[in-house]
């Protein structure tokens, strides 16, 4: 889930992620990390805090005017990332700790390995910064997926039969 547009001749050769009117360009990133940094982003802005500091009252103890609205209301967040799906291509840096499974699996297996740990990573930012703001704990997480994997790029749906293209 890499952007780029220019290397996949199926598809019309433009950017479909959009701020509003504004296009928006990643080519050469990974989807599931632009994902998490746009939302850890406007949630930051919401709090008016610099992203080198998350620790709201000391910044109020500073005088600074922090606004509230994100730390004492409901929030909904929404991620529909597009790992694990195919390609599998993670970036190099997710394959660490797939390493003790290498042996064990096929090098399919250990790749759909990598991609996950870009969504396990992913969710972990999320989760330590709603930590960091103190709302952790009033959210419910849910991680779904929207259909079986396909057993060609490594997944598994064991203890369920067939895969993403059988109708049983």
């Amino acid at each position: 889930d890499l952007f780029r547009p220019n290397e996949l001749s199926c598809f019309i050769r433009s950017y479909d992620l959009r701020d509003g009117e504004e296009q928006m360009s990643f080519h050469g990133q990974y989807s599931t990390e632009v994902y998490t940094d746009l939302l850890l982003e406007r949630l930051q802005s919401s709090l008016r805090v610099s992203k080198n500091t998350t620790d709201i009252d000391s910044l109020e103890e500073e005088g600074a005017h922090i606004d509230r609205t994100i730390t004492e209301t409901p929030l909904f967040l929404y991620m529909a990332y597009q790992a694990v799906h195919t390609p599998i291509d993670p970036p190099s840096l997710y394959y660490g700790p797939c390493e003790a499974i290498r042996p064990h699996v096929t090098f399919q297996r250990y790749r759909f390995c990598a991609m996950m740990q870009t969504v396990d990573t992913s969710v972990g930012k999320i989760m330590d910064y709603l930590d960091d703001i103190g709302r952790k704990d009033d959210f419910l997480i849910i991680l779904s997926t929207d259909n079986g994997g396909d057993y060609t790029v490594g997944s598994s749906n064991w203890p369920l039969k067939g895969n993403k293209v059988n109708r049983l």
